[in-house]
């Protein structure tokens, strides 16, 4: 099942790119080391693989969606700021594209933060 989830990912992740006349290092670059966003290939590269998996739906982040996958969470600590931060970062736009990239870097910067603060309150 997670091969098989995992081919489904990297599979759209080429779709996608190819789609939208990006390179993978492109979009990896983006996300991994830029601090200001990727550019509009980029974004809607990015967007087109959270339309693959359901987690964007015409303009909007599917924050209902992502829902389902946070109660999946076995930890029980990391479900409600982990729920916030979707919430927070799931904010709409002016366009999927937009949407996509603004969700993903938002997750990127207060991620770790979020997950941090909620391990290791107490």
């Amino acid at each position: 099942m997670v091969s098989a989830i995992v081919s489904y990912a990297f599979e759209a992740i080429q779709d996608c790119a190819q789609e939208n006349k990006v390179s993978l290092m492109k979009i990896s670059t983006s996300l991994i080391f830029s601090r200001t966003g990727a550019d509009k290939n980029s974004k809607c590269a990015i967007a087109c693989v959270m339309e693959r998996f359901y987690l964007i739906m015409g303009d909007q982040v599917e924050t209902a969606m992502l829902a389902e996958v946070i109660n999946m969470i076995p930890i029980e600590a990391l479900k409600v700021p982990v729920t916030q931060l979707v919430n927070t970062c799931g904010k709409k736009g002016p366009d999927k594209c937009e949407n996509a990239s603004t969700f993903i870097f938002c997750l990127k910067q207060n991620g770790m933060t979020t997950a941090t603060k909620a391990l290791f309150r107490g």
